[in-house]
């Protein structure tokens, strides 16, 4: 067999044993574990649980149940195994009962999304494009010849100055509808991307945790050799590709150029050359880009936090150690001090290998100079309660879009009007068909209508699909999956929302 074939393949084999982003493609219950942790991880604002974790899980398991193959066991038990065995191979990270992505797991769920994602597609002419302009930058930058650098740059300014012209005069065009929908699609394809590398930072930062808690364990390192190699650890990460990418971030969060870069997105999603190049989803994801890398680098920092909170409670610990020990040393010769007889002349002028270690203070006693003071922190936060002010016109859209919701007064009392003209009981398709649900607003309006069916006890154990259309661009359609209720106007004669 050809040698490099065969190396190749042994290659692969030992990769497929050791990484964990091939080792869950390849699970048995791979499909359901890459949902759960897709709903936890990319569509949540909070952190999850792992109480959360195994919760959804189980839910998921208990729709496969009667599939022997896939649930062989309770599927609670099943549930909480399966989160064990991902977080010991690493998949997942737990800090204090929260549960964490790893940079294996997300490349997992993104290489899913990206086998069902039509929207992004390898383009050959953007790509050709790039490979034209790096060739182009490393000809120049790397290039010598001092004529031909300015010759480069020259053209450069005369083009630009001829295209400022023309903008002046009104003379300039759009990009076309081809070429606009694949540079939104590598922009989008770009800015996913970044989340690998956040992640990977992370990752680094708990991987030198643990490989510094094991020399310090193993090697018997002094303070000094920790803070080295702690040192060391960050200028080896801050020279990855990942490390300048978050490096690159924090610069541009400290100096305010982040907000420019999300105002520049905000423009982009707005224009409608991208409602029709991203899918809703894509469009949110990239109009939340900037706060969910704020999450994600908050990660990072509170990961590189925790190390060298370790690394310093391993400091002032072995700080207090020697001190405890030089107090033993000091009692130990005071000790034998007392035994000696100062009134002989021969003892006071005998040669001593010890030389004088303070000067004379004859008005301190000598045994408060050697006083051992504990360590204290000079930590003493004081919380801020004072009153803040912000302009409510600088507050950003999306806060805004986060507050709007569904006027449940206005939604029961709309309800309980289609009831008082009904005869027979309505279920939640037939109330859709004859009060419309809102759009952005679905979930909360069956959600209230399964409330009302719940505080009534109208509902039962069956269940029922409607399909809702979103008024988008891509007139999505939307599939539930909610219980059959049974909703009368009699239910409703002595209840208002408050009872709910």
């Amino acid at each position: 067999m050809n040698t490099p074939t065969l190396t190749l393949s042994r290659r692969y084999h030992l990769l497929r044993q050791r990484n964990d982003t091939w080792r869950l493609l390849t699970a048995k219950r791979a499909p359901i574990i890459l949902a759960c942790a897709e709903q936890l991880f990319m569509s949540q604002n909070q952190t999850p649980t792992m109480d959360m974790a195994v919760q959804l899980l189980t839910n998921c398991f208990n729709e496969f149940i009667h599939d022997k193959e896939l649930i062989d066991k309770d599927p609670h038990a099943l549930a909480k195994q399966e989160w064990r065995d991902w977080l010991k191979r690493g998949l997942i990270i737990e800090r204090n009962n929260e549960v964490f992505a790893t940079d294996a797991l997300q490349k997992a769920i993104y290489f899913i999304k990206g086998l069902e994602d039509d929207a992004i597609m390898t383009s050959t002419t953007s790509r050709l494009q790039t490979v034209q302009s790096e060739i182009e930058k490393a000809y120049i930058r790397l290039n010598p010849n001092q004529q031909e650098r300015e010759q480069y740059l020259q053209k450069q300014i005369n083009l630009l100055h001829q295209e400022l012209a023309n903008i002046k005069n009104g003379d300039f065009e759009l990009l076309d509808t081809h070429s606009s929908k694949e540079m939104l699609q590598n922009i989008y394809e770009l800015a996913m991307s970044l989340y690998h590398d956040f992640r990977r930072v992370e990752d680094s930062y708990r991987q030198m945790d643990k490989e510094l808690r094991e020399k310090v364990i193993r090697e018997q390192y002094h303070r000094g050799q920790v803070i080295h190699t702690l040192l060391d650890y960050h200028d080896e990460l801050i020279s990855t590709p990942e490390g300048r990418v978050f490096q690159g971030f924090n610069y541009a969060l400290q100096h305010n150029h982040i907000d420019e870069l999300n105002h520049q997105i905000k423009q982009l999603v707005a224009y409608g050359i991208s409602q029709n190049s991203l899918t809703p989803t894509q469009l949110f994801n990239l109009s939340t880009l900037i706060s969910s890398l704020n999450k994600e680098a908050s990660q990072v920092i509170r990961a590189k936090q925790n190390m060298e909170k370790d690394v310093r409670s391993f400091i002032q610990t072995g700080l207090a150690t020697e001190h405890h020990r030089v107090g033993d040393l000091l009692n130990q010769i005071f000790k034998e001090a007392l035994n000696i007889d100062w009134q002989d002349y021969s003892t006071k002028h005998t040669p001593s290998h010890l030389p004088p270690i303070a000067i004379e203070l004859n008005k301190i006693a000598s045994i408060e100079r050697f006083l051992i003071h504990e360590y204290k922190t000079d930590d003493n936060h004081q919380l801020n309660l004072d009153n803040q002010s912000i302009d409510l016109n600088s507050v950003d859209s999306s806060f805004w879009q986060a507050l709007d919701g569904l006027d449940r007064q206005d939604w029961f009392d709309k309800t309980k009007a289609l009831l008082s003209h009904s005869d027979k009981p309505l279920s939640i398709a037939d109330l859709h068909q004859q009060l419309p649900i809102p759009d952005n607003y679905d979930l909360e309006a069956i959600a209230l209508w399964i409330e009302m069916a719940c505080r009534t006890s109208s509902i039962s154990d069956t269940y029922e699909y409607i399909i809702l259309k979103r008024n988008t661009n891509h007139d999505e359609l939307w599939q539930f999956k909610v219980p059959v209720i049974a909703l009368q106007k009699h239910h409703f004669d002595e209840l208002s929302l408050d009872d709910i």
